[in-house]
């Protein structure tokens, strides 16, 4: 069969996950392996490159081993709409992959890139294998591009439905049975809550959500009233009753409805436990994290800082892979202290050159291996100014001032911590800088640049032509 759609209804559907991806987990790029029968030749929609670094791996499993198309049922007699087979990763490393087989698309394969520090990819693979089942449905209806557009908008906004996909799938394999906890109902409330502020405080706590019959696995300190007990709806309501157990070991217990009580002890795998600190938190089930949220809105990553940027950053500045480990430790417990504490701090690693900076100097530099030290400059970070770290490991200065011309790194949307910390490490290329907000967002500059730079990927002017067979794009150099 020739290829013979236009390729806007392939773009349509790739630009509506990546789009929604990038605001669910930062920038993302999407690529796609299709064949229309199990007689036509793979063909490649990789607008962004993401699949560039794959090729070798690529070709190993579908050129020198054809056991996808070989191995596989012809899905020309499939039932058109009401049947799919959904598979996992093939074996591509680095990638978060899905494919599905239907009757108007005899293989595809979904892929975008594993990020480092994600919570869960769960919701994603579900996100994947949506875009593959509604892609199989426009390409079974009408003339080409007729639904695409609305499969677009689904997909860019599929987030809620994603992390609901994965809460309601993975409940039903653990209990053997369809759940009964409506988390939609529970994740809805918990966005809600998100965004409350009781008496000048966002939210604080824990509340572990279970089905109604299940409430007498976990244990009460205290139980409420079912006529006095908080409705989920009545959001300012449980962030009330949510006070109660901040900063503790205890958490409300709820189901879809209302807030039973108050727990302590133990959760069960099966719970839905949301934990929320202030201005962002995380939704786990069990002990496993799914996503993280932050007034109202659902993330792939938690928002407090993971810093995996370090590893980046640790290259750009020069320090020797034997001395990351110590300085990564340092660095990371300042960090965790300050978002835990929640304050805003700055950090900078001066790898050599000594740079003169005005501030608080210590007489001795104080040695941040030894634990009393680095407890010591945790309580330095909380006054204004940044801390001065030379030697890798020994602090030399607090409160100082980061001064540097104007940079065209600036980001008028961030604050003057920010922004004097761009312009300091632009000037001094030797220096790296972990700027932490008080909301608990870190950014790591260094050598003069961000570690995890601002990425805007816009569409090639060629990606809605037809796309090339798996042949041809493995020969090609990659376009720009």
């Amino acid at each position: 069969m020739e290829f013979y759609e236009s390729g806007l209804t392939f773009f349509r559907a790739l630009e509506g996950v990546r789009k929604g991806l990038t605001r669910f987990a930062g920038p993302s790029r999407v690529a796609l392996l299709f064949a229309r029968s199990k007689s036509d030749q793979l063909r490649v929609c990789d607008y962004y490159g993401l699949l560039n670094d794959h090729k070798p791996a690529i070709k190993k499993l579908f050129v020198d081993n054809p056991s996808w198309r070989d191995n596989a049922e012809d899905t020309s007699k499939w039932p058109p709409f009401n049947y799919a087979q959904v598979f996992v990763n093939p074996g591509l490393h680095d990638l978060i992959a899905l494919g599905q087989r239907s009757k108007s698309l005899f293989y595809q394969l979904w892929m975008t890139e594993l990020h480092p520090g994600l919570c869960n990819p769960g919701p994603i693979e579900r996100w994947l294998q949506q875009a593959a089942w509604l892609l199989s449905h426009d390409l079974s209806v009408g003339p080409a591009g007729t639904y695409s557009e609305a499969s677009k908008n689904a997909l860019e906004g599929y987030a809620p439905q994603a992390v609901l996909h994965h809460i309601n799938s993975t409940l039903n394999n653990f209990l053997k049975r369809e759940t009964k906890m409506q988390a939609s109902l529970i994740v809805d409330s918990i966005l809600g809550i998100s965004t409350s502020v009781e008496e000048g405080k966002m939210p604080e706590g824990t509340i572990c959500f279970l089905e109604r019959d299940q409430l007498d696995q976990v244990s009460f300190a205290a139980r409420f009233t079912d006529e006095d007990a908080p409705q989920l709806r009545s959001h300012k309501h449980v962030g009330k009753a949510l006070a109660a157990v901040a900063d503790s070991g205890y958490f409300l217990i709820g189901d879809c409805k209302l807030i039973h009580g108050i727990g302590q002890g133990a959760l069960p795998d099966y719970a839905l436990i949301a934990k929320f600190r202030r201005k962002h938190g995380d939704l786990s089930l069990g002990s496993k994290k799914v996503c993280a949220f932050s007034q109202g809105r659902l993330l792939a990553y938690a928002q407090y800082p993971v810093l995996h940027e370090l590893d980046s950053a640790f290259s750009l500045v020069g320090i020797a892979p034997e001395e990351q480990g110590i300085v990564r430790n340092v660095l990371k417990f300042i960090v965790d202290e300050a978002v835990k504490e929640k304050h805003g701090c700055t950090i900078v690693l001066d790898c050599g050159d000594n740079i003169a900076v005005s501030g608080q100097s210590l007489a001795t530099p104080i040695d941040l291996r030894v634990q009393q030290n680095l407890s010591l400059a945790c309580q330095m970070s909380r006054a204004d100014g940044a801390l001065v770290i030379r030697n890798q490991v020994y602090l030399s200065a607090f409160a100082c001032i980061l001064h540097g011309s104007r940079s065209l790194g600036e980001d008028l949307s961030r604050g003057a911590r920010f922004n004097s910390a761009v312009r300091f490490v632009e000037n001094n290329k030797k220096t790296m800088i972990i700027v932490v907000s008080e909301d608990g967002m870190a950014t790591v500059l260094a050598n003069g640049l961000r570690a995890t730079p601002i990425i805007d990927y816009v569409p090639p002017t060629w990606a809605t032509g037809n796309a090339p067979t798996l042949d041809a794009w493995l020969k090609e150099a990659p376009r720009a």
